[in-house]
């Protein structure tokens, strides 16, 4: 004589002690499958009984800062054992921002690598001398206006800005940061996130003006006082004006030329 049985269910790990302290709802599912068979002699019965005991060993909480923004982003390691079976569950619980993973990592600090295949432009001599010398075959960008004018070099993740006015000139290096918790500085105009990423900056002061330099793994973004630049060549456009009037221009692959 055959005997057939099944056993199934359903059954949870309460996340109201890891929600509370992360401040988002955390949950998870899992499977486990067995098996037994047992001979039961003509005229006996036999009683099969299966349970499933869970016990949470261990519950560890990781906190890391990402996407610019600060509080809790992961969560891992909880730990839960069955008799005779031991399971591991991994528990991941993400914050879901725009351009950012569950894993805490940004998925913004990817650098376009459009931004290295960029046409490159030619300057005065006096602007290409000031730039880093592994920068200055990588020259992208130009502008100039009646009393000021400026270059600037994109390559692997890094950004220099040569500044000239009224006689005098400077030049400064920055690079994109690459990964959460990197120093950041953002544009003063709405969109630059979405336009360069994460963004570091560092200003070329020349004068009376400066020059501050964005650099993220998109591209570049350049701010000076306003009406100091008229004309622009290569790949560059003007983004929104900052509230106090300010010119602002951004460099690399989502430049228009407008």
């Amino acid at each position: 004589m055959a005997v057939g049985n099944s056993i199934s269910g359903a059954t949870g790990i309460s996340g109201a002690v890891a929600s509370a302290n992360v401040g988002f709802n955390v949950t998870a599912t899992f499977t486990t499958a067995t098996g037994y068979s047992v001979s039961v002699p003509s005229g006996q019965t036999r009683v099969l009984r299966a349970d499933e005991l869970f016990s949470v060993k261990k519950f560890d909480w990781t906190t890391k800062q990402s996407c610019n923004t600060t509080g809790l982003r992961t969560a891992s390691g909880a730990r839960l054992s069955l008799p005779a079976t031991a399971v591991i569950l991994a528990i991941t619980a993400g914050l879901l921002l725009s351009g950012c993973t569950p894993n805490g990592s940004d998925a913004a600090f990817s650098r376009d690598p459009a931004v290295d295949t960029l046409p490159t432009v030619g300057i005065s001599d006096g602007l290409l001398t000031k730039l880093p010398r592994d920068l200055q075959s990588h020259v992208v960008a130009s502008a100039v206006g009646d009393a000021a004018e400026f270059a600037v070099a994109l390559h692997a993740g890094e950004c220099a800005i040569a500044a000239s006015s009224n006689g005098e000139a400077a030049a400064a290096k920055t690079s994109a940061p690459s990964a959460a918790g990197d120093p950041v500085s953002s544009p003063p105009w709405a969109g630059a996130r979405n336009t360069l990423g994460p963004t570091s900056s560092v200003d070329a002061v020349v004068g009376d003006t400066t020059f501050t330099l964005f650099c993220g793994p998109k591209g570049a973004g350049v701010r000076i006082q306003p009406g100091a630049i008229t004309s622009r060549t290569g790949a560059i456009s003007t983004a929104p004006e900052s509230t106090d009037g300010h010119q602002n221009f951004v460099v690399g692959p989502s430049a228009d030329g407008s």
